[in-house]
């Protein structure tokens, strides 16, 4: 394979596909059908009064996504805002479960309550997958056109995002393309932010009360569980990379080149710097051009070697 193709987001809004995470809220509010979601107007709503068992579960898991984590940055930014989730106020709203064992009010069960309650409120990180999953089905089913020059026998596909879009519009073959993070297939899709150093729980002498320590320990699981572990990824897909020995055209397309998925790159780059490959990138505005520049030069990339260029430009 000479040629190495990675896929963003903003290869599907290329298409026009409504694949922004704002678009999954919209799902997640509002959405009934395909031909909604491809409507960015979104004129029809779920009645509360009318809603499935499916939908009643997406609501709910959305106002509990949005209940610590600050919304802008969610449906901007979502896999680095998980990371931000607001723990603090997680432990004050419900702090009125932490009944004092002095207080004549106190019974056995006020022993976990208050852990209890903070599991509670956290468990929606469990069914993120779930809910992806299915607005990635429903996306799969929006009608979109091929329109770019991609076929290439002597090439080979990574791709960040979960749709098909590479094999229903351009009949890539399943064998040239890895799905990083899962697909619509998968029974796991891969979301999470990239801090691995977030800690909640102190030493144990700095609680005076144990139920606290366990309900920290609920938190610190929240964190931990939404992690998203490059390196365990990088080393699940050995067959992938050994693709790559005679790679000489990187094309990235559509990525925004976040932190969260910088290791991926500096991998890519590790395993073809001796080929000295020409790296393509796409970009929408003008002052990406830099950003992404400056990015891929401290992963080690040499200036000369790196090229701008426009989506158009793949155009047949």
């Amino acid at each position: 394979m000479e040629k190495l193709f990675i896929i963003g987001n903003g290869f599907d809004l290329y298409h026009e596909l409504p694949s922004t995470y704002w678009n999954f809220k919209m799902f997640l509010q509002y959405v009934r059908n395909p031909i909604v979601i491809g409507n960015t107007k979104y004129s029809t709503f779920i009645s509360t009064h009318s809603m499935s068992n499916e939908e009643r579960a997406r609501h709910n898991f959305h106002d509990a996504l949005t209940k610590y984590i600050e919304a802008d940055e969610l449906w901007s930014n979502f896999e680095h805002a998980l990371g931000n989730l607001d723990y603090y106020s997680v432990r004050d709203n419900n702090d009125e479960h932490l009944v004092s064992t002095y207080s004549e009010e106190f019974k056995d069960r006020d022993n976990h309550g208050y852990q209890v309650v903070i599991e509670d409120e956290l468990k929606f990180y469990k069914s993120i997958s779930l809910h992806l999953h299915e607005w990635i089905k429903m996306l799969n089913l929006v009608h979109i056109k091929s329109v770019l020059n991609l076929q290439n026998e002597n090439s080979i596909y990574i791709t960040f995002n979960y749709t098909n879009t590479l094999q229903r519009l351009y009949n890539i073959s399943g064998k040239r393309i890895s799905h990083i993070h899962g697909d619509v297939a998968s029974s796991n899709l891969v979301c999470g932010h990239g801090d691995c150093n977030i800690s909640v729980v102190n030493n144990s002498e700095d609680y005076n009360d144990f139920r606290e320590r366990e309900a920290d320990e609920h938190i610190q699981n929240y964190f931990n569980s939404t992690y998203k572990d490059t390196r365990q990824i990088i080393l699940k897909n050995s067959y992938l990379w050994n693709q790559l020995g005679h790679i000489r055209e990187i094309h990235v397309m559509g990525h925004s080149l976040s932190p969260v998925d910088l290791a991926y790159f500096q991998h890519v780059h590790s395993l073809t710097h001796h080929n000295t490959p020409t790296w393509f990138f796409t970009y929408y505005h003008d002052d990406e051009i830099s950003s992404h520049m400056q990015t891929l030069i401290r992963l080690g990339i040499p200036v000369t070697s790196i090229s701008p260029v426009k989506m158009e430009s793949y155009l047949k």
